[in-house]
Protein backbone atom coordinates (compact mmCIF):
# COMPACT_ATOMS: atom_id res chain seq x y z
CA UNK A 1 0.00 0.00 0.00
CA UNK A 2 1.00 3.60 -0.59
CA UNK A 3 1.79 5.80 2.41
CA UNK A 4 2.02 9.56 2.83
CA UNK A 5 1.75 12.43 5.29
CA UNK A 6 -1.55 14.24 4.72
CA UNK A 7 -3.56 16.89 6.60
CA UNK A 8 -1.37 16.66 9.67
CA UNK A 9 -1.68 12.87 9.88
CA UNK A 10 -0.78 9.73 7.97
CA UNK A 11 -2.34 7.98 4.97
CA UNK A 12 -2.05 4.39 3.85
CA UNK A 13 -4.08 2.66 1.20
CA UNK A 14 -4.57 1.28 -2.27
CA UNK A 15 -6.50 2.66 -5.21
CA UNK A 16 -7.14 0.30 -8.10
CA UNK A 17 -8.59 0.99 -11.55
CA UNK A 18 -9.56 -1.80 -13.90
CA UNK A 19 -9.96 -0.18 -17.31
CA UNK A 20 -9.85 -3.46 -19.23
CA UNK A 21 -13.59 -3.99 -19.01
CA UNK A 22 -16.41 -2.26 -20.86
CA UNK A 23 -17.19 -0.23 -17.75
CA UNK A 24 -14.12 0.84 -15.74
CA UNK A 25 -14.09 -0.37 -12.13
CA UNK A 26 -12.59 1.62 -9.27
CA UNK A 27 -11.65 0.14 -5.90
CA UNK A 28 -10.31 1.89 -2.79
CA UNK A 29 -9.01 0.70 0.56
CA UNK A 30 -8.03 3.85 2.43
CA UNK A 31 -6.91 4.58 6.00
CA UNK A 32 -6.24 8.00 7.52
CA UNK A 33 -4.93 8.47 11.04
CA UNK A 34 -4.64 11.65 13.07
CA UNK A 35 -5.76 13.93 10.24
CA UNK A 36 -7.33 17.40 10.38
CA UNK A 37 -10.80 16.51 9.11
CA UNK A 38 -11.93 20.07 8.43
CA UNK A 39 -9.29 20.68 5.79
CA UNK A 40 -9.86 17.23 4.29
CA UNK A 41 -13.63 17.70 3.93
CA UNK A 42 -13.18 21.23 2.57
CA UNK A 43 -10.83 20.01 -0.17
CA UNK A 44 -12.87 16.92 -1.06
CA UNK A 45 -16.41 18.30 -0.84
CA UNK A 46 -15.99 22.07 -0.88
CA UNK A 47 -17.88 22.55 2.40
CA UNK A 48 -16.88 23.79 5.84
CA UNK A 49 -19.21 21.78 8.04
CA UNK A 50 -17.01 19.77 10.38
CA UNK A 51 -13.67 20.04 12.14
CA UNK A 52 -11.65 17.86 14.46
CA UNK A 53 -8.77 15.43 14.54
CA UNK A 54 -9.20 11.74 14.02
CA UNK A 55 -9.09 8.52 12.08
CA UNK A 56 -11.08 7.49 9.01
CA UNK A 57 -11.30 4.41 6.84
CA UNK A 58 -13.03 3.64 3.55
CA UNK A 59 -13.35 0.37 1.63
CA UNK A 60 -15.22 1.25 -1.54
CA UNK A 61 -15.91 0.14 -5.09
CA UNK A 62 -17.57 1.94 -7.99
CA UNK A 63 -18.08 1.56 -11.74
CA UNK A 64 -18.24 4.18 -14.46
CA UNK A 65 -16.29 6.59 -16.60
CA UNK A 66 -17.42 9.85 -14.98
CA UNK A 67 -18.07 11.20 -11.49
CA UNK A 68 -21.87 10.94 -11.73
CA UNK A 69 -21.76 7.23 -12.63
CA UNK A 70 -19.17 6.52 -9.96
CA UNK A 71 -21.43 8.09 -7.32
CA UNK A 72 -24.47 6.10 -8.44
CA UNK A 73 -22.59 2.80 -8.23
CA UNK A 74 -20.62 3.49 -5.07
CA UNK A 75 -20.68 0.58 -2.60
CA UNK A 76 -18.70 -0.23 0.53
CA UNK A 77 -18.09 0.70 4.14
CA UNK A 78 -16.71 3.78 5.88
CA UNK A 79 -16.04 4.79 9.46
CA UNK A 80 -14.62 7.60 11.54
CA UNK A 81 -13.54 8.45 15.06
CA UNK A 82 -12.97 12.15 15.76
CA UNK A 83 -12.09 14.17 18.83
CA UNK A 84 -12.08 17.81 19.88
CA UNK A 85 -14.06 19.11 16.92
CA UNK A 86 -17.26 20.86 15.92
CA UNK A 87 -20.16 20.83 13.47
CA UNK A 88 -20.73 24.18 11.81
CA UNK A 89 -24.19 25.45 10.93
CA UNK A 90 -26.16 24.09 13.89
CA UNK A 91 -26.06 24.46 17.66
CA UNK A 92 -27.73 21.36 19.09
CA UNK A 93 -27.93 22.87 22.56
CA UNK A 94 -29.77 25.88 21.14
CA UNK A 95 -32.11 23.60 19.17
CA UNK A 96 -33.00 21.71 22.35
CA UNK A 97 -33.42 24.95 24.33
CA UNK A 98 -35.70 26.36 21.63
CA UNK A 99 -37.83 23.20 21.72
CA UNK A 100 -38.07 23.42 25.50
CA UNK A 101 -39.15 27.07 25.34
CA UNK A 102 -41.79 26.26 22.73
CA UNK A 103 -43.05 23.32 24.77
CA UNK A 104 -43.29 25.52 27.89
CA UNK A 105 -44.77 28.44 25.91
CA UNK A 106 -41.91 30.70 26.89
CA UNK A 107 -39.86 33.20 24.89
CA UNK A 108 -37.19 31.56 22.73
CA UNK A 109 -33.61 31.67 23.98
CA UNK A 110 -31.28 34.35 22.61
CA UNK A 111 -29.47 33.65 19.37
CA UNK A 112 -26.38 31.46 19.67
CA UNK A 113 -23.36 30.73 17.53
CA UNK A 114 -24.44 28.02 15.03
CA UNK A 115 -21.78 25.58 16.16
CA UNK A 116 -21.90 22.26 18.03
CA UNK A 117 -18.64 21.38 19.70
CA UNK A 118 -17.87 17.79 20.64
CA UNK A 119 -15.24 15.93 22.60
CA UNK A 120 -15.68 12.75 20.60
CA UNK A 121 -17.62 11.59 17.55
CA UNK A 122 -17.78 8.04 16.20
CA UNK A 123 -19.77 6.49 13.36
CA UNK A 124 -19.72 3.68 10.82
CA UNK A 125 -21.77 3.40 7.66
CA UNK A 126 -22.55 1.15 4.72
CA UNK A 127 -22.90 2.60 1.22
CA UNK A 128 -25.06 0.96 -1.43
CA UNK A 129 -25.76 2.55 -4.80
CA UNK A 130 -24.48 5.89 -3.62
CA UNK A 131 -26.69 5.98 -0.51
CA UNK A 132 -24.93 6.03 2.86
CA UNK A 133 -26.74 4.38 5.78
CA UNK A 134 -25.62 4.92 9.35
CA UNK A 135 -27.09 3.51 12.58
CA UNK A 136 -24.51 4.15 15.28
CA UNK A 137 -23.46 7.79 15.39
CA UNK A 138 -22.40 8.84 18.89
CA UNK A 139 -21.44 12.40 19.80
CA UNK A 140 -20.38 13.47 23.28
CA UNK A 141 -19.66 16.91 24.68
CA UNK A 142 -19.51 18.39 28.19
CA UNK A 143 -23.26 19.14 28.11
CA UNK A 144 -24.76 16.86 25.45
CA UNK A 145 -24.86 13.25 24.38
CA UNK A 146 -26.34 12.62 20.95
CA UNK A 147 -27.01 9.45 19.01
CA UNK A 148 -27.96 9.34 15.36
CA UNK A 149 -29.15 7.12 12.52
CA UNK A 150 -30.32 7.72 8.97
CA UNK A 151 -29.24 8.14 5.37
CA UNK A 152 -27.23 10.52 3.24
CA UNK A 153 -27.77 10.33 -0.51
CA UNK A 154 -24.41 11.02 -2.14
CA UNK A 155 -25.98 11.20 -5.61
CA UNK A 156 -28.45 14.04 -5.06
CA UNK A 157 -26.68 15.22 -1.87
CA UNK A 158 -29.73 15.06 0.41
CA UNK A 159 -30.20 14.03 4.04
CA UNK A 160 -32.80 12.05 5.98
CA UNK A 161 -31.37 11.68 9.45
CA UNK A 162 -32.55 11.38 13.03
CA UNK A 163 -30.71 12.62 16.12
CA UNK A 164 -31.61 12.14 19.78
CA UNK A 165 -29.91 14.75 21.94
CA UNK A 166 -29.83 14.45 25.73
CA UNK A 167 -28.57 17.01 28.24
CA UNK A 168 -25.95 15.49 30.55
CA UNK A 169 -25.66 18.48 32.88
CA UNK A 170 -27.84 21.47 33.76
CA UNK A 171 -27.72 24.06 30.99
CA UNK A 172 -28.88 27.67 31.14
CA UNK A 173 -31.02 28.24 28.06
CA UNK A 174 -31.99 31.81 28.87
CA UNK A 175 -34.43 33.74 31.01
CA UNK A 176 -37.26 31.64 32.38
CA UNK A 177 -35.69 28.28 31.58
CA UNK A 178 -34.67 26.47 34.78
CA UNK A 179 -31.48 24.66 33.84
CA UNK A 180 -31.93 21.76 36.24
CA UNK A 181 -35.16 20.64 34.56
CA UNK A 182 -33.33 20.11 31.29
CA UNK A 183 -30.85 17.60 32.66
CA UNK A 184 -31.74 14.18 31.26
CA UNK A 185 -34.26 15.57 28.77
CA UNK A 186 -34.05 13.80 25.40
CA UNK A 187 -35.12 15.67 22.29
CA UNK A 188 -35.48 13.95 18.89
CA UNK A 189 -34.33 16.12 15.99
CA UNK A 190 -35.03 15.33 12.33
CA UNK A 191 -32.45 16.48 9.78
CA UNK A 192 -33.51 16.85 6.13
CA UNK A 193 -32.57 19.06 3.21
CA UNK A 194 -29.27 19.16 1.37
CA UNK A 195 -25.65 18.87 2.42
CA UNK A 196 -25.21 22.61 2.00
CA UNK A 197 -28.55 23.64 3.51
CA UNK A 198 -29.71 21.08 6.09
CA UNK A 199 -32.99 21.66 7.94
CA UNK A 200 -33.53 20.74 11.59
CA UNK A 201 -36.99 19.95 12.99
CA UNK A 202 -37.69 19.06 16.62
CA UNK A 203 -40.31 16.37 17.37
CA UNK A 204 -42.30 18.23 20.03
CA UNK A 205 -44.72 15.34 20.52
CA UNK A 206 -41.80 13.13 21.52
CA UNK A 207 -40.51 15.88 23.83
CA UNK A 208 -43.88 15.90 25.60
CA UNK A 209 -43.87 12.10 25.88
CA UNK A 210 -40.35 12.10 27.33
CA UNK A 211 -41.23 14.82 29.85
CA UNK A 212 -44.34 12.94 31.02
CA UNK A 213 -42.25 9.80 31.46
CA UNK A 214 -39.69 11.72 33.51
CA UNK A 215 -42.40 13.16 35.76
CA UNK A 216 -43.82 9.67 36.39
CA UNK A 217 -40.36 8.32 37.20
CA UNK A 218 -39.70 11.17 39.64
CA UNK A 219 -43.05 10.60 41.35
CA UNK A 220 -42.37 6.87 41.71
CA UNK A 221 -38.93 7.63 43.09
CA UNK A 222 -40.38 9.93 45.76
CA UNK A 223 -42.95 7.30 46.75
CA UNK A 224 -40.27 4.62 47.04
CA UNK A 225 -38.11 6.88 49.18
CA UNK A 226 -41.01 7.41 51.61
CA UNK A 227 -41.49 3.66 51.99
CA UNK A 228 -37.82 2.91 52.62
CA UNK A 229 -36.87 2.45 56.29
CA UNK A 230 -34.85 5.19 57.93
CA UNK A 231 -31.14 4.65 58.14
CA UNK A 232 -30.97 2.95 54.77
CA UNK A 233 -27.33 2.38 53.77
CA UNK A 234 -25.92 5.15 51.64
CA UNK A 235 -25.13 2.82 48.75
CA UNK A 236 -28.73 1.64 48.47
CA UNK A 237 -30.08 5.18 48.66
CA UNK A 238 -27.98 6.10 45.64
CA UNK A 239 -29.88 3.58 43.57
CA UNK A 240 -32.73 6.09 43.39
CA UNK A 241 -30.64 9.10 42.36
Amino acid sequence: PATARLYGGTYSGDIGLNAGTRVPRLSMNEHLEGVQVGALVRDLAGVRKVSGTGDLYARLTARGDDVARLRRTLDGKVGLALKNGAFEGVNLTHVVCTAWALYKRRPPPPAALPRTEFGSLTATAAITGGVLRNRDLLLTSPVLRATGAGTANLVNRTLDYGIEATFLDPVQCGAGAPSGRLKGLTVPVRVTGTFRQPRFRVDLAAVLKNEVRRKVERKLERQLRKKLPKGIPRGLENLFR
